[in-house]
């Protein structure tokens, strides 16, 4: 079992948390800021996945899986990033995996966050297997993104897709459609590439925001997980579920 999971988002203007809960009244969303630095956290979650984590004694919010079934009314959204949004979800189409489903998921949720926040946001989750995610985006544009999965990495950068896989688990005519697709590239993954999605908390590090400190002293990456965001951040906005 996958030990050290995390995920949330991170901002360092603060969020308009009125607009926010706009994202759907079923989902319970904890808002802290840090009291020292121009931090803010969210944390997003269903009634079912805060159920089931309390089940297995689960009660920080970090720890709580974000919901992957948003989707963003991609309208909002810039020519480039929209069609970089429809190449990835082509590319999960063609593909048919579910980690890539899910990270899917994360970035339609990140884009929606930045949307109804106003402000700049980052979204990351990872645990110590194979979660490895790190995503950026403003109001009405994806900035960028990097995801690690079992059989290779994606990755989203400067208006460019890049599926970075080898030649197992996927058919030569599933790679093939995924090249045709228009800014999009497919190739084998660099040893480099094959190192950082096996770095624990790897794609987060290195999207991290710049102006958000390092996120080793100011979240504890190496903890199990985020002790410093109970200990320094203090909750400034709740919804619960309904």
């Amino acid at each position: 079992m996958a030990t050290g999971f995390g995920n949330g988002f991170v901002f360092t203007q603060q969020p308009n948390w009125d607009l926010l809960r706009e994202i759907g009244p079923t989902y319970s969303i904890r808002g802290c800021q840090h009291p020292e630095r121009p931090l803010w956290m969210a944390f997003i979650f269903d009634k079912a996945a805060e159920r089931d984590g309390r089940r297995v004694g689960i009660t920080n919010p970090d720890a709580i899986a974000a919901p992957t079934t948003v989707v963003t009314d991609a309208s909002h959204l810039d020519n480039a990033s929209r069609q970089a949004l429809g190449n990835m979800e082509k590319i999960v189409q063609f593909l048919d995996k579910d980690q890539l489903r899910q990270g899917l998921g994360c970035i339609h949720l990140c884009l929606e966050v930045a949307r109804r926040s106003e402000v700049p946001t980052f979204f990351f989750a990872a645990d110590d297997e194979f979660v490895n995610l790190g995503c950026r985006a403003t109001p009405g544009h994806w900035d960028e993104c990097a995801a690690g999965f079992t059989d290779g990495m994606i990755r989203y950068q400067k208006g460019k897709l890049t599926l970075c896989v080898g030649k197992e688990p996927f058919s030569a005519a599933q790679l093939e459609k995924c090249r045709r697709l228009k800014g999009v590239q497919v190739r084998p993954p660099s040893k480099e590439e094959n190192r950082k999605c096996r770095v624990f908390y790897g794609f987060p590090v290195e999207l991290w925001p710049p102006d958000a400190g390092d996120p080793e002293e100011v979240f504890g990456f190496e903890t199990l997980p985020f002790q410093s965001v109970n200990d320094d951040f203090k909750i400034v906005f709740k919804q619960k579920a309904k």
